[in-house]
């Protein structure tokens, strides 16, 4: 596995994703804009990434 930064920051993970076996998107829930996925989406079909999948984040703290 290989983490890198977001697609529109870099060009890393366009780069990198012509040389994996797979690539999986990770959205922040209720952050990441609908055309910011797309738009991700397309860059890697355009450089053939194998999409594997979307992985839904968003992290919780507790109040006390």
């Amino acid at each position: 596995m290989i983490d890198t930064p977001p697609l529109s920051a870099v060009t890393d993970a366009q780069i990198l994703s012509s040389y994996v076996g797979g690539a999986v998107i990770v959205v922040r829930a209720y952050e990441t804009k609908k055309e910011s996925l797309v738009k991700t989406k397309k860059i890697l079909e355009q450089v053939n990434a194998n999409i594997l999948g979307v992985v839904f984040w968003e992290k919780f703290i507790a109040k006390n």
